[in-house]
């Protein structure tokens, strides 16, 4: 599973070497992750620096794979939860399967912004939903 909000604090293999017994210090593994906020391969998630959502692809990458997704199965005009769309047998095969729900909610308001799709809120979490244009 790729990680996609990262803990600064959290001692990860990524900032760790357990065979040799070293971890990477505070300050170095935010001087990495604002390199990566600078290419946009990740955001912080508020002013802490805490936390950092790490973008595997680009945000445009994610909506082309999810617009492609969208068009492989005939999906115009049609309604899928946020939850479908993450974690259904049908995206299993995807590169967004188990994405992040905070990154695919930035991916679909991307593409929104473009009218490839319109988000819709439900009463409560688990009937958000998305309609494909």
């Amino acid at each position: 599973h790729k990680i996609f909000i990262l803990n600064v604090n959290e001692d990860i293999s990524l900032f760790c070497n357990e065979s040799i017994q070293r971890t990477l210090q505070y300050s170095a593994r935010i001087s990495f992750l604002d390199d990566l906020v600078k290419s946009g391969r990740a955001e912080w998630v508020d002013s802490t620096k805490a936390k950092c959502i790490i973008y595997w692809k680009k945000i445009e990458e994610w909506a082309d794979a999810i617009s492609t997704f969208s068009a492989m199965y005939g999906l115009s005009d049609s309604v899928m939860t946020i939850e479908e769309l993450i974690s259904s047998d049908s995206t299993r095969d995807t590169s967004f399967y188990e994405m992040d729900r905070t990154v695919m909610m930035k991916v679909l308001a991307f593409l929104e912004s473009r009218g490839k799709v319109k988000i819709f809120q439900g009463a409560n979490y688990d009937e958000e939903g998305v309609k494909f244009l």
